[in-house]
C-alpha cells in the first residue's frame, strides 16, 4: 500500500504518467490497489487529453508486460489464466472484517457507495 500511496503523491503533484507507473507497479504487488482503478480512471479523463489517457495507461501496462515477462515466457497460459483471476466471487463467511453486517445489507450498501461516489466524480 505503501507504492499507492505514492503513486496517489505523484498524481496529485500532476506527475500522472509516474504516478501510472508506481500503481502498476503497486498493482502487480497486490491486487487490492485495483480498487482505486475506476476512480482514477475517471480522475484521469478529467485531467488528461485522451492521447495523455492513452499513453498513461500504455506506460502502465508495458509495467505490468516487463514485470511479468519471466513468467510468461516460462508458463504463458497459466501465467495468463491465473495471474488476475478476476472471476473470483466475495462470499459473506470468509469476510473477517464484516462479519456483524447481514449479507444482503452488505452488498447493498457497497454497490449503493460505488454509486454515490462515480455520480459526485463525474458531477
Amino acid at each position: 500500500m505503501t507504492l499507492l500511496h505514492a503513486a496517489m503523491g505523484s498524481i496529485l503533484f500532476g506527475w500522472w504518467h509516474l504516478g501510472l507507473i508506481i500503481f502498476s507497479v503497486a498493482l502487480s504487488i497486490k491486487m487490492n490497489v485495483l480498487l482505486y482503478a475506476p476512480s482514477l480512471f475517471i480522475l484521469m479523463l478529467k485531467a488528461m487529453s485522451i492521447s495523455g489517457v492513452i499513453s498513461a495507461l500504455a506506460s502502465a501496462a508495458l509495467v505490468q508486460i516487463v514485470l511479468g515477462l519471466p513468467f510468461l515466457l516460462s508458463f504463458p497460459v497459466e501465467y495468463i489464466s491465473r495471474a488476475f483471476n478476476l472471476g473470483r466471487v466475495f462470499i459473506h463467511f470468509w469476510s473477517v472484517n464484516f462479519k456483524f453486517v447481514p449479507e444482503p445489507f452488505n452488498f447493498q450498501c457497497c454497490l449503493g457507495s460505488q454509486t454515490r461516489c462515480c455520480i459526485w466524480t463525474c458531477c
